[in-house]
């Protein structure tokens, strides 16, 4: 989000809470415990609605949310529901206890901060989540671009052969890890240095064997990540 856009969702807030101010102010005269009870948690739900569009719209990549449903949505529902309840009990200041205010309105205030933390870890979960797959996608993928190259330097046809089949069977490879499949990545990066040393050495011979083994060695590797 931009600066300008950041200025104007601010406008439109102060807009909003200076329009709430003048109604509560206007409609209800006299001001007892609860009347001030209410007007603070309606504060407190009109500023914590706005920190949530704020820090949420900063971070267009991935909104924290709720089971599908962004941190903003859940915000605008507890800041709804809070103006509701705080209208409510100014309008009974005289009838309601100052307790019951307090309890029902540190619910409902004690449930969004609940929904918040829980979003904020989900958030946190997936972008780390997604992280571990970008960087294994792009471990698997290196095994592809470095034998791209061998085929491309080798002048033995043969063994340039076999390093192109290998490079295929490394595109459409699964970009998955797990522990399982670890050790066999292992084996597969330890068989690409060795046949990145057999074609700098000139040892084309022994290129195809050892593409056959990593051939072999990325078979292992789909079966175990097809166990999970």
């Amino acid at each position: 989000m931009d600066k300008k856009h950041g200025i104007m969702l601010g406008v439109i807030g102060a807009i909003l809470f200076g329009v709430y101010n003048m109604l509560v102010f206007v409609i209800f005269r006299d001001h007892n415990s609860v009347f001030w009870v209410s007007y603070v948690f309606e504060f407190l739900a009109f500023a914590l609605c706005a920190g949530c569009f704020f820090v949420s719209l900063r971070n267009m990549s991935l909104k924290a949310a709720f089971f599908g449903i962004p941190l903003i949505s859940f915000s605008l529902y507890f800041l709804i529901l809070e103006t509701i309840v705080s209208f409510i009990f100014m309008a009974l200041r005289n009838v309601v206890s100052v307790t019951l205010a307090i309890v029902i309105q540190v619910l409902i205030l004690a449930a969004f901060l609940i929904v918040a933390i829980i979003s904020i870890m989900a958030k946190d979960a997936a972008v780390a989540s997604n992280e571990k797959i970008n960087n294994s996608a792009k471990y698997i993928q290196s095994f592809r671009v470095d034998l791209e190259g061998y085929a491309e330097r080798c002048p033995d046809p043969t063994a340039k052969a076999a390093i192109a089949k290998l490079a295929e069977t490394a595109r459409y490879a699964d970009q998955r890890t797990t522990q399982l499949s670890a050790p066999l990545e292992q084996q597969i990066s330890a068989l690409v240095a060795q046949i990145q040393t057999c074609v700098n050495t000139g040892n084309y011979q022994a290129v195809p064997q050892l593409c056959q083994q990593a051939e072999y060695a990325y078979s292992d590797r789909d079966r175990k990540l097809r166990l999970g």
